[in-house]
């Protein structure tokens, strides 16, 4: 019998594999020389480094039925064998949607095998009147958002730590802007990537896979995540605004108000 030591990035093995086609040999490659990022969804974290097999896009159904036969024959995969990914990409051009899908085979030290499937869609770029509708008008609210913090920094200078901290208001002023702050470092990261991806070298073979898509997906769920979150905050805010409609509108404000506590304790649970 063979024992292995527990799974760390310090403990994997850099000698080259045999691949596909017959007769090729493949070589370890490091995370940023696969351009693949960390990966922590499944049971163990892994550092995107690994032995990888690249199948062109034009590569017939055939021909990927003949490489998983070679593979799965000549066992591949063995006792040392820690992690398998399956990445594909699927472009829908009506949507202008790219889903990125990953299916990751853990094989655990006790001998079972945990899959965890991902996907995720995004979109890369700007490439319709609408995307540069959307661009524009996300730049102003970050305009509005800094007018906003720069309003209430006065204020806070003229009431002073002690009587600007004691609003509600003012806390969750800076909840909100704190949400949108996070929220704007994953669009910029984001953007980034995109035009860099759109506006690259036009001299890459087109047929390769250079692009991390998983990775990318994942940083395009977490703006909708965080926004959506701080969509919450957002509606509390706009209850400040309702006694300028109505006396029955401003009660259920000042109810709303009394009740932030309990409130809060409901969001953060439930």
């Amino acid at each position: 019998k063979h024992c292995f030591p527990a799974y760390t990035d310090g403990f994997q093995a850099t000698e080259p594999i045999f691949g596909w086609p017959p007769g090729n040999m493949i070589p370890y490659q490091s995370s940023s020389e696969l351009n693949t990022a960390w990966y922590g969804t499944g049971i163990l974290a892994y550092d995107g480094g690994g032995y990888a097999l690249d199948f062109p896009l034009n590569t017939t159904r055939n021909d990927m039925v003949a490489a998983m036969t070679y593979l799965s024959d000549n066992r591949w995969t063995d006792s040392q064998t820690r992690a398998l990914f399956f990445d594909f990409t699927i472009f829908n051009p009506m949507g202008r949607f790219f889903l990125s899908s990953r299916l990751l085979f853990e094989f655990l030290p006790y001998g079972r095998i945990h899959t965890v499937p991902s996907f995720r869609v995004m979109r890369i770029g700007l490439d319709s009147n609408r995307d540069y509708a959307v661009f524009v008008l996300d730049g102003f609210t970050y305009c509005m958002i800094v007018y906003y913090i720069y309003k209430d920094f006065q204020t806070w200078k003229f009431l002073g730590g002690a009587r600007y901290w004691k609003s509600k208001w003012h806390w969750l002023n800076w909840i909100i802007y704190s949400i949108f702050t996070v929220a704007a470092v994953f669009k910029l990261r984001y953007w980034f990537i995109s035009f860099q991806w759109v506006w690259g070298d036009s001299s890459l073979d087109a047929t390769q896979a250079v692009f991390d898509f998983e990775a990318h997906g994942w940083t395009y769920s977490q703006i909708w995540n965080w926004t959506a979150f701080n969509s919450i905050f957002v509606w509390l805010k706009a209850f400040g605004y309702f006694k300028y409609v109505g006396d029955r509108m401003s009660h259920l404000s000042s109810t709303v108000i009394q009740a932030s506590n309990d409130i809060s304790i409901f969001l953060f649970f439930f």
